[in-house]
């Protein structure tokens, strides 16, 4: 939530980029500092007077590795991650410091509307809603003090650092150089020559093809395949069991009644006031009854309306001014950081709590979910205590009802032997390591799925096995055939290139073969289908009418330069200025780096070793 590097770790390449990351602190000495797991103590990290609390360091911790998902197991990347989580907290220290030694801070108030605007707290109307924010915090494992210290450390730090960002401007040069190199586009002629389309070569004897074969056997293997039986337990295995009475109902209703009550809102607006005089004038107004619009009309300033409001979405000096007034009443000023208040009460709209008609389907719902999660354990239990009591997984599931279903075999990619994909095995890749990691002939621990769980058993292990030659033969001849096929296509490419290459034109060159002009392109190296990246990565390096060639997929393509535009800024103006920002952003990032340098150089980084402790 205050991270936005945690947004970005859920692909895998994010996933492979942050393990080399953080493996880089223990090879560089980061490591160095604790390895292990976030126990107790006052503070996990100080910069200076900056302390950064061992609850801080856990959560951010937990957090990443969560999201490192297997990764996140390993003990080596577990330390490493655990260094990388403290040097960043140092990181943030350092800042801190800094803007302690300045005396930098902001308001509540900025604070508080910098909490209300931030989406993800706000309810369907688009309004904060504290139900929302607390449900968020606690997901996230954060107490509301921690994330308003933690909110308010950031922006404190916002308001050190931003002068960076805004001290910055990359030379002209610089920019007009970047922008001709990412702005330059390209117009290409393209040739393709699919293998298919070259005639096939002749059939090879049987020497030949032996041959090929004794030398590609890897090529010709079958795989390990594994005979598996598994049992499954769903919410169905106890659908007849949960039943919610009418009582129960009632009951769970009372105990969450008060989550079910709308608060009393109030529809508000405000003037406010920025000096003495007008605050005196103000409350002569009111004593003598003025009413609003004429208040705020002799006052100069006009009205903004703050629409509804609960008493939690303002500040307590407030709320407390607002929730006094009778409907169509006038407030005393009211001072806040931002000067003083003046309130007008303009509607009142009542408490409300939903009855238990309305809520008696969604608390059923929840309690046959409750109950349902309590009976699969039992009976997991129970499933469980009957295979430890010797019996088969086919007895325990025939004792209690359970399904059962046999794989007669299956690859680690869930295919069978004959080609075909096994169907509906839960969380797939889940249950394929799980079997292939299972010991022969011993039942898996219970493991969980998306909406069931399973226990399996690898009844018998085929190992990987060449094929015999008669058997794959019609293989072995295909793969000859389209080997030799590519050879062709890359011997004609090379022709057909050098050709162009001595200025003979393209539309002699190409022949039967295909001419396309394809969009122009750039040299950000985006993939598409009608050139290969790697050739569209060459096409850049060649001048006006020459040609180069890459393999595709399925066939050879040639690319030929038929005309270069330069980057012209008056037809790309936003792309210059984005580019500009860019450049700013990582001139200001590169300052930020060295600033925190600096700061944990004077005020040294101290890790708390009893915070902090080894597995």
């Amino acid at each position: 939530m205050l991270d936005s590097l945690r947004k970005s770790a859920s692909s895998w390449v994010i996933k492979l980029l942050f393990v080399l990351l953080i493996l880089s602190f223990g090879v560089w000495g980061v490591g160095d500092m604790v390895t292990g797991a976030v126990t107790g103590g006052s503070f996990a990290v100080k910069v200076g007077d900056a302390e950064v609390p061992p609850s801080d360091i856990a959560r951010d911790f937990k957090s990443r590795v969560s999201r490192m998902g297997q990764l996140g197991e390993n003990p080596m990347i577990r330390d490493n991650l655990l260094s990388f989580v403290l040097s960043q907290a140092a990181d943030r220290a350092a800042l801190d410091m800094g803007a302690m030694d300045l005396n930098l801070g902001i308001t509540d108030e900025a604070l508080r509307q910098d909490i209300i605007s931030y989406p993800a707290f706000h309810n369907d109307k688009g309004q904060f809603d504290k139900n929302i924010f607390a449900t968020r915090l606690a997901q996230a494992d954060y107490s509301e003090a921690d994330y308003i210290r933690q909110r308010r450390a950031l922006l404190t730090r916002d308001v050190l650092v931003d002068p960076l960002y805004l001290a910055v401007s990359p030379p002209k040069s610089l920019i007009d150089r970047l922008f001709s190199l990412e702005q330059e586009r390209r117009l290409t002629l393209t040739i393709r020559l699919p293998f298919t389309a070259l005639p096939k070569p002749a059939l090879p004897d049987e020497a030949t093809l032996t041959a090929y074969y004794e030398q590609n056997k890897d090529r010709f293997t079958a795989p390990e395949y594994r005979a598996v039986t598994f049992v499954t337990l769903s919410p169905d295995n106890v659908k007849d069991e949960v039943t919610v009475s009418e009582e129960q109902i009632a009951a769970r209703y009372q105990d969450q009644i008060d989550s079910l009550k709308t608060p009393e809102k109030r529809k508000v607006e405000q003037i406010v006031l920025d000096d003495p005089a007008q605050v005196e004038t103000a409350k002569a107004l009111i004593a003598a009854n003025t009413a609003f619009s004429e208040l705020a009309a002799q006052l100069k300033l006009t009205p903004r309306d703050m629409g509804l409001l609960a008493a939690s979405d303002l500040p307590k000096e407030s709320s407390g001014a607002v929730f006094s007034l009778p409907e169509g009443g006038v407030s005393q000023p009211v001072e806040s950081a931002l000067g003083w208040h003046v309130f007008h009460l303009t509607a009142i709209q009542p408490a409300v709590t939903k009855p238990l008609d309305e809520m008696r389907a969604e608390i059923a719902a929840q309690m046959k979910g409750e109950l349902t999660g309590d009976a699969l354990y039992q009976l997991s239990n129970r499933f469980e205590d009957a295979l430890g009591g010797g019996a088969t997984l086919e007895e325990a599931a025939a004792t209690l009802n359970l399904p059962l279903r046999k794989i007669a075999a299956m690859d680690n990619a869930g295919q069978t032997p004959d080609g075909g994909v096994v169907p509906d095995l839960p969380d797939l890749q889940r249950f394929l390591s799980t079997a292939f990691a299972a010991e022969l002939g011993l039942p898996s621990p219970l493991t969980q799925a998306e909406n069931l769980s399973y226990i399996l058993r690898v009844d018998t292990i085929d190992e990987p096995a060449v094929k015999p030659f008669a058997q794959v033969r019609a293989q072995v001849l295909a793969s000859w055939q389209g080997e030799r096929l590519k050879e062709e296509a890359l011997k004609t490419a090379q022709s057909l290139t050098e050709r162009i290459n001595n200025g003979e034109p393209v539309v002699n060159v190409a022949g039967n073969f295909p001419i396309d002009a394809i969009d122009p392109i750039t040299r950000d190296g985006a993939a598409r289908p009608d050139l290969p990246q790697n050739l569209a990565a060459q096409v850049f390096t060649l001048p006006k009418g020459k040609a180069a060639y890459a393999e595709a997929p399925d066939a050879y393509v040639i690319a030929v330069v038929s005309d270069i535009l330069p980057a012209d800024p008056t037809k790309f103006s936003e792309a210059l200025v984005a580019l500009t920002e860019n450049v700013k952003g990582g001139m200001g990032d590169d300052l930020r780096v060295q600033l925190t340098q600096i700061l944990r150089e004077r005020y040294g980084v101290e890790v708390n070793s009893n915070a902090v402790k080894a597995n």
